[in-house]
């Protein structure tokens, strides 16, 4: 209960922040996909998605202390949300993870053919 609501509150306070500067916010079931592929089902649901014109930002909100995986999360829904939401694929997009102390932001260029071997390979061995 503690968990959800310091999150639900933490992702509210970015979603103020981001609706100021502009942006339009779409919130986590709005953001839910699957995408299908011939070893397994990737499903994922990015706490906000939020446009500003031809800018995306991608948005996954954590209220502990910062770990890898938390990065490998967010360069998963860079890597899948184009291949899903196709109007997304021709826009600038970037992710971010979103600490208390603030944001640590990601490009699709971090998912570099290392990293999207090993997200694949993952994948893989998953399914």
């Amino acid at each position: 209960v503690k968990w959800n609501r310091d999150h639900t509150r933490l992702m509210q306070a970015r979603q103020q922040q981001l609706e100021a500067d502009g942006w339009t916010c779409f919130v986590e079931d709005a953001n839910a996909f699957k995408l299908e592929g011939a070893t397994a089902v990737l499903a994922g649901k990015p706490d906000l998605v939020a446009v500003k014109g031809d800018q995306v930002l991608l948005v996954d909100g954590k209220t502990g202390r910062e770990r890898e995986s938390d990065i490998w999360q967010v360069l998963i829904y860079l890597w899948a949300l184009p291949k899903v939401r196709p109007e997304l694929a021709a826009k600038q997009i970037e992710g971010e993870v979103y600490y208390r102390s603030g944001p640590v932001t990601l490009t699709p260029d971090e998912l570099d053919d290392e990293r999207r071997t090993r997200l694949l390979d993952l994948i893989k061995v998953i399914g």
